[in-house]
């Protein structure tokens, strides 16, 4: 990146750009800011004038976000301003930055509030990366969809090492994202578009819970996505946004392991219908509510019930199945109210296929040749 001169007192560069797209890129900076850290730099947003550009950066070292939005400047020139100072501001249709010396004048409306510039030299820069041993282009909102769903699935809990965080791995049709907390398993692959891919070694790579976190919220506005591996670093380009993060020690457990075997019942349902378990009366404080599950292959029903501490049944809801195939007649298992929110919120509408073996083993349901998730062992 180019050296600007600093500027000399008393001489004014005034940098012209739209409010609305500064307020939108500033919105997806701020994702980057860390909440607390000993560098003062990483708590401003960088900017470059370059080529009627408007270059923004944020990082909190791990992650960088770089963005340009349109600009009209005097000149080129490099600048740091406090991120909190800017959010606080109102933009309008037309922003004008004015900088002189070490003070940036910003006119939004007919409102000029004056900040103080930070010398951009402060800044943490970007290492270069190394070769791409792997590239895809995606569909924006597939892909950060996908890593939404992840979310829902990982540890909770930060000391549970990578567990808390989420594994992609490169194959011929696309990434497979994957996570889980022991307990529950999704496996997604999101495909990539007709007509690309590169792909010299099939490294995977575990993204941090904030990472993805970032990624999700940042690219789903995007066309589509290229995403590129090199040196430990996951490359991000849409439109014109660029992400680079730092991944995590890829010691994942192997998800491969987990397989489905024979099955008892094949039965499809509508992932939506069991979203009635949130109508339950369950304690906010029952950290382990269960719900017993009865399984009607006859008169294609599934049972859901929940009940109180004295074996009660203190709710009860009816959802309809259609049998695929059946080596039995009735059957009753009991599951984490948790997973049964999480399948319908992880399939949404969707029509799946459920998988079930007994009552202590685990229970399969897959979707649209696309993911599969493990949602808990069972037992009554």
């Amino acid at each position: 990146m180019a050296r600007y001169p600093k500027l000399k007192k008393g001489v004014v560069n005034m940098i012209k750009v739209n409010g609305r797209e500064l307020k939108k890129a500033l919105s997806n900076a701020g994702k980057f800011i860390p909440r607390k850290s000993p560098l003062p730099a990483l708590y401003t947003v960088k900017f470059t004038t370059h080529e009627g550009k408007l270059e923004i950066v944020a990082t909190d070292i791990r992650d960088y976000f770089v963005t340009e939005i349109d600009a009209v400047a005097d000149a080129e020139e490099s600048f740091c301003v406090s991120y909190n100072d800017l959010k606080a501001l109102e933009y309008t249709d037309d922003v004008v930055f004015n900088l002189h010396g070490d003070k940036i004048d910003i006119q939004t409306g007919n409102i000029t509030t004056t900040l103080s510039v930070i010398n951009p030299r402060e800044f943490p820069i970007l290492s270069t990366l190394g070769d791409v041993v792997w590239q895809y282009t995606f569909d924006a909102r597939q892909f950060a969809d996908a890593l939404t769903k992840a979310l829902m699935c990982v540890a909770e809990d930060e000391t549970c090492g990578v567990l808390h965080h989420i594994l992609v791995e490169p194959c011929e049709f696309g990434l497979f994202v994957v996570s889980t907390d022991t307990r529950q398993l999704l496996v997604q692959l999101v495909q990539r578009l007709s007509g690309t891919g590169h792909i010299i070694d099939k490294k995977s790579l575990v993204l941090s819970h904030a990472t993805a976190k970032r990624l999700a919220k940042v690219i789903r506005d995007g066309s589509v996505v290229v995403t590129g591996y090199s040196n430990n670093n996951i490359e991000l380009r849409t439109n014109a946004t660029r992400i680079v993060s730092l991944t995590e020690k890829d010691n994942y457990p192997d998800w491969r392991r987990i397989r489905r075997e024979n099955s008892s019942v094949v039965f499809t349902l509508n992932a939506s219908d069991l979203a009635v378990v949130n109508s339950f009366p369950i304690p906010k404080e029952e950290r382990m509510p269960r719900i017993y599950v009865t399984l009607d292959i006859q008169g294609s029903k599934m049972m859901l019930e929940y009940r109180s501490e004295d074996e009660q049944v203190a709710s009860r809801a009816v959802v309809d199945i259609s049998v695929v195939h059946s080596g039995i007649e009735k059957d009753t298992f009991a599951m984490n109210a948790k997973f049964l929110h999480n399948i319908a919120k992880l399939f949404g509408g969707e029509v799946v296929t459920v998988h079930y073996e007994n009552n202590h083993s685990p229970l399969f349901i897959v979707a649209s040749m696309r993911y599969v998730v493990m949602p808990t062992y069972m037992d009554t």
